[in-house]
């Protein structure tokens, strides 16, 4: 397990944290503000439980992708291409100095899965934490 948490992920994982938590605590308070109206439903205990549960329900799907189950019907020729990108012949490497490189391009499939597995997990375990203690107390 500890060849799989290096630097690089560790920090991707804390990116993807911090943003699908942000997401969901927004979705909440906009759940909050435009469909509670009559404010019949605590957010903590309702929007944060489904958002977190929702969080978590995904986490375990990444997590069957990445202990390799597929589906038959979506393992079709077209799905699985990727779209080959065009080399244009008036570029060099100058013109991409100035941009940053994307960690998610340096890591395989199976290494992408997990760090959205572990964001998802992390994130949805932040969401749920405080449905559960508004709930109980």
């Amino acid at each position: 397990m500890k060849k799989w948490l290096n630097k690089t992920m560790l920090r991707l994982i804390g990116n993807k944290v911090l943003t699908y938590t942000a997401a969901g605590v927004v979705l909440a308070l906009l759940w909050n503000r435009f469909l509670n109206q009559n404010a019949w439903f605590s957010v903590l205990e309702y929007a944060f439980f489904i958002l977190g549960s929702l969080m978590l329900a995904l986490a375990w799907f990444f997590y069957l992708k990445w202990d390799g189950l597929t589906l038959q019907y979506l393992n079709r020729d077209f799905i699985k291409k990727k779209k080959e990108k065009k080399k244009h012949s008036r570029k060099d490497m100058v013109d991409f100095t100035e941009e940053e490189v994307d960690v998610l391009d340096a890591l395989d499939d199976r290494e992408r899965d997990f760090c959205r597995m572990a964001a998802f997990l992390v994130s949805g375990l932040l969401l749920l934490l405080p449905a559960l203690l508004a709930l109980l107390f």
